[in-house]
């Protein structure tokens, strides 16, 4: 049988095998070199199961966003340029070596699904007919809720079912986790630690305000000439080791820098921070 990757047998086949093991189920991720190896991986895969009849139309923009300049001209020509299987194990082979050694982790994004009982469940279930389905990203996977309640007719699925006391649940309105029941004692702040939207409710014209947080426990967001540039805080920071963080990255971002966001959770105090600069450029 031909060494391929097609066959389970290709050059680097123990490194591939590993970081399979890290692939969502669903979407790219936060982890520019995963989404590397995700593209490619979709690129192999419609090249061995549709000939490459799907290269052009669903992958050229993400061929431009997730492959390095280094790479582009091989991958291109390997995998753009019609389907050879021979050039295509050499453009992997590329990929791999590129990837050796690369830290390939990110934070995912997860829920239960139940086929039998057609319910999904933000939390996790044990039973032989509920499967994790992970996500790359958050928005991939509110779009899956979203996909399969109203197409496939799916109901949340949540073990807070009844109450101690006459109140009502609280769902996070982002993905639909329960948050808590509610009282006659008033709310100042809930975090939904499985999508990390942070509600900071209050009144306001008799209307819930709800700021909005990045999914994690945190993370940077720098807003300028140069784009949008995002970084994931992957755990949990001390406030001098968030500056840090924050600073680090400041220093990353190209161009000239309108506005920078930090936020950040606090382990110990059971609190999120979030501190705000739009005093750039003025």
């Amino acid at each position: 049988m031909k060494n391929t990757y097609w066959n389970h047998n290709g050059k680097y086949q123990s490194q591939v095998d590993e970081i399979e093991k890290l692939v969502p189920s669903f979407g790219y991720t936060y982890n520019p070199k995963m989404n590397l190896f995700l593209l490619v991986s979709h690129l192999y895969y419609d090249a061995y199961n549709n000939g490459g009849g799907s290269i052009v139309d669903c992958y050229a923009s993400d061929f431009e966003k997730y492959v390095p300049e280094e790479l582009k001209q091989k991958i291109k020509l390997e995998f753009f340029a019609g389907v050879q299987h021979d050039k295509m194990e050499s453009a992997m082979n590329a990929v791999l070596e590129y990837l050796n050694g690369a830290d390939l982790h990110y934070t995912p994004y997860r829920l239960w699904r139940n086929n039998k009982t057609k319910q999904i469940s933000m939390n996790q279930q044990a039973g032989d007919n509920w499967f994790d389905v992970t996500f790359g990203s958050l928005v991939e996977k509110v779009e899956y809720i979203k996909d399969v309640e109203s197409r496939l007719g799916y109901s949340r699925f949540t073990p807070h079912e009844s109450s101690p006391f006459e109140a009502l649940p609280v769902y996070c309105s982002r993905c639909g986790d329960f948050l808590y029941y509610s009282s006659d004692r008033d709310v100042a702040e809930v975090l939904c630690m499985h999508c990390g939207y942070y509600h900071a409710d209050r009144l306001e014209q008799g209307k819930v305000v709800e700021l909005y947080h990045n999914a994690g426990y945190g993370s940077c967001l720098f807003t300028g000439s140069g784009g949008t540039l995002q970084c994931a805080i992957p755990f949990p920071l001390s406030r001098e080791k968030a500056m840090k963080f924050f600073s680090q990255h400041k220093n990353e971002y190209e161009g000239e820098l309108l506005s920078a966001q930090l936020t950040w959770w606090d382990d110990e105090n059971k609190v999120f921070h979030i501190l705000v600069n739009d005093n750039y450029g003025k």
